[in-house]
Parts: C-alpha cells; structure tokens; sequence
C-alpha cells in the first residue's frame, strides 16, 4: 500500500531487527537509529533521525540490531558494544549508556529482566546481561561458540548461526530464567552441510537457518 523511498531513507542499513512500540518503529541508520510513526500507513512520518558517536555507515559499523523494551533501545553497534537509549520522549531521545563488557555485539534481545547479546561477521562470544536496572546492564553470563554470526532468542533457546569452515549451529537451554547466572545448560550441535548460516528464527519447535542461497527448516523438539 505504500513505499518509502527519499533522502530520509537513504542513509539506513540492513534492519537486522526492527524495533517497534505501539505505532512506532525504530530503524537502523549509519549514524544511529530513527524512529518512525506509523499511525497512518499512508503518509508514514520520520519523528527523528537520531545519531550518536561510534556509529559508521558500513556493514559492520551501523547500528547493526536492536531491540525496543519501551521506553528503553538497546542498540548493538559491533566494536563498540551496544548503546542503551531513553526514548520516553520518542521525539528526542538520549543515549544513557555504552557497554562494552561484550567486546563485539551484533544481534540484541531484551526479554523482561535479561537481555542477550551476540557477535557478528565470525566473531565469538555471547553475553546475558541482568537489566532490573534497565540503563546500567550488567554481565551474568557469557559462552564462546566460534565465527559467530548471529543469535535468536526465543522463549528459553539461544539459536546460533556460524559461517564459514564450522558448517554448525550451536543451539543452548536456558532453562531457568530466575537463575540466569546457571542459565547456559545443553550445547548440542546440529550439523547442517551448508557454510555461512548467517541467521536464525524459530517458530514451536522448529528453527529455520537462512544460508545464503539455502533456506533449511530443522525439527528441534
């Protein structure tokens, strides 16, 4: 029903993740995020353009995924950690904190009281962070599964996508959200004969890897 193609959105980047709050989305952008109300599909409008330092407009230096917990963004931004922003006034938002206790984060999920990060582009590492305090994060958790491209959360699953030479996907229990920090329990590996998965999603019991030219649905009960 409609298109948005202009020199508002020229400058945004793969939407890893789209964050959304009533009728509001929140984009990714070489500079940072932009937030957009979509109250009237018709006539979409760009509340802001909202650029923070560390950002840059490439594949790996963008606002890569993010995650809206109103009326808190949390942004993963690669190298730099990831951001948290304040979007109580969804037109002027403030950014309140950088963390950096996770040394590269692509993909972000915040679920209630947690939130969990992962690399990107064959880094390692994963994180679970405690967000009672959702501006100051802290570090609970946190596994190595090597080229790590991205993670999906889903209901007490961590799903994995590894590229390159590994030809595996890591899938993790966390099987008790009201012990996080005793919250990584099976590391099963399921072998698809496919390199680079890139990303994951689940549905029931089913994860589906996207690789590249394959798409490859996976029974996991």
């Amino acid at each position: 029903v409609n298109r948005i193609f202009d020199s508002r959105t020229a400058s945004f980047r793969e939407a890893h993740a789209i964050g959304q709050h009533g009728n509001y989305i929140a984009l990714q952008d070489g500079c940072g995020i932009q937030i957009w109300d979509l109250t009237y599909v018709l006539n979409p409008i760009q509340v802001t353009r909202f650029c923070m330092d560390g950002y840059s407009h490439d594949d790996y230096g963008s606002a890569w995924s993010l995650f809206w917990q109103a009326p808190y963004i949390y942004i993963g931004k690669g190298s730099g950690g990831f951001d948290v922003v304040d979007a109580s006034d969804i037109e002027n938002p403030v950014l309140v904190n950088n963390i950096t206790d996770q040394s590269n984060v692509g993909s972000i999920f915040a679920i209630g009281n947690l939130l969990f990060t992962g690399a990107n582009n064959g880094r390692t590492g994963y994180g679970i962070f405690d967000i009672s305090d959702p501006v100051n994060p802290v570090k609970i958790n946190s596994g190595s599964t090597k080229n790590l491209y991205s993670i999906f959360v889903n209901g007490n699953r961590i799903v994995t996508s590894n590229r390159h030479s590994s030809r595996k996907f890591n899938f993790f229990d966390v099987f008790s959200f009201n012990d996080p920090v005793a919250a990584i329990a099976n590391n099963k590996f399921r072998f698809v004969e496919k390199l680079d998965q890139l990303y994951s999603s689940t549905q029931d019991n089913f994860i589906f890897q996207g690789c590249l030219e394959d798409v490859y649905k996976i029974d996991a009960t």
